[in-house]
C-alpha cells in the first residue's frame, strides 16, 4: 500500500503509472498533494474505492493500461491553486492547542494578505488569541452575548479580522460557488468550518482539482488519516466527503471570505 507522505522507488513507479494513465504527475518519488489528487481522479475513472491510497486494486488497474485516447501526462490535476500561503499548525499554540483551529486558520489567510505578528518571535495565531482576551475583546464579546471561549465564535473571528485592517464577509449560508469565486476569482484562500471532528473544526481552502476535490491547509493535521498524522499542509480532501461534513443546518456553508 502506498499513501500520502510515502517516499521511494515504489512511489515513483506508481507516479509513472498515473502519468501513463494520462494524469499530469511529476514522478519524483514523493507522495504529495499532486499524487494524492491524481490517485483520487484515477480511482473515480476506474470505478474503484475513492480513498487516495494506492492499494493492490488501484495498482493492478493502473498496470492494466492507460485510458483510451489519452496522452501520458496530458490531463492536469489541479484546476486552481493559491500560492504563497504558509502553513501553520495549531498544535504548537501557546493556549488551547487542541481547540484553536479557528485563529490558526485566520492567521494563515491574514499572513497571505500581508498581516504580520507584532513581535518577531511570536506566532500570529497566538497574538490573535490574546487580542480576544483584551478589554476591547471582552467588551465586544459581551456586546454580542458571547460568554465563553470567544475564539470559537465566528462573529468574534470576524471582529478579529477587522482589528487587523481587513474585512470578513462571514455567513452561514455561503455556497461552494461563493467559495470558488473567492479562491479562484480573487486568489484569496477561504476559511471554512465543518464536522471534521465531533466538536467541529476549521480549515483553509487553497484550491481544487479538476474533479472538484479541495486542496487544504488543515491546522490540526490530516483528516484523511483520522488526525493520526499532524501534517496538515497541502492535504487533498475528496469533494463528496468534504461536502458531507461542511453543510450547515442553514443549508449553506459556514465560511469566512476575507479581503
Amino acid at each position: 500500500m502506498i499513501e500520502r507522505d510515502d517516499r521511494g522507488p515504489d512511489v515513483q513507479q506508481a507516479q509513472e503509472l498515473l502519468r501513463a494513465y494520462g494524469l499530469d504527475v511529476h514522478p519524483d518519488g514523493t507522495f504529495g498533494a499532486q499524487t494524492e489528487a491524481a490517485t483520487l481522479m484515477a480511482q473515480r475513472r476506474l470505478k474503484l474505492a475513492v480513498d487516495g491510497v494506492i492499494g493492490p486494486d488501484t495498482l493492478a488497474a493502473l498496470e492494466r493500461g492507460p485510458m483510451p485516447r489519452t496522452v501520458p501526462g496530458s490531463l492536469p490535476v489541479f484546476l486552481s491553486r493559491v500560492r504563497g500561503v504558509v502553513y501553520h499548525s495549531q498544535r504548537d499554540n501557546l493556549e488551547h492547542p487542541s481547540g484553536t483551529c479557528n485563529v490558526t486558520s485566520l492567521a494563515m489567510v491574514l499572513e497571505a494578505r500581508g498581516v504580520r505578528p507584532k513581535h518577531a518571535d511570536a506566532q500570529l495565531e497566538d497574538e490573535l488569541f490574546e487580542r480576544l482576551l483584551t478589554p476591547e475583546g471582552k467588551a465586544k464579546a459581551k456586546a454580542i452575548g458571547v460568554t465563553s471561549n470567544p475564539w470559537t465564535n465566528p462573529r468574534m473571528l470576524q471582529w478579529l479580522v477587522e482589528q487587523v485592517g481587513h474585512t470578513d464577509a462571514f455567513a452561514e449560508t455561503h455556497t461552494w460557488a461563493d467559495v470558488w469565486a473567492h479562491v479562484e476569482g480573487r486568489g484569496i484562500p477561504v476559511v471554512i468550518s465543518g464536522r471534521f471532528t465531533s466538536s467541529g473544526h476549521i480549515i483553509v481552502i487553497l484550491g481544487r482539482t479538476l474533479d472538484g476535490d479541495a486542496l487544504i491547509h488543515d491546522p490540526y493535521g490530516d483528516w484523511n488519516r483520522g488526525y493520526a498524522s499532524a501534517r496538515g499542509d497541502f492535504r487533498v480532501y475528496a469533494k463528496d466527503k468534504l461536502e458531507a461534513v461542511t453543510l450547515q443546518s442553514s443549508g449553506g456553508l459556514r465560511a469566512h471570505l476575507i479581503v
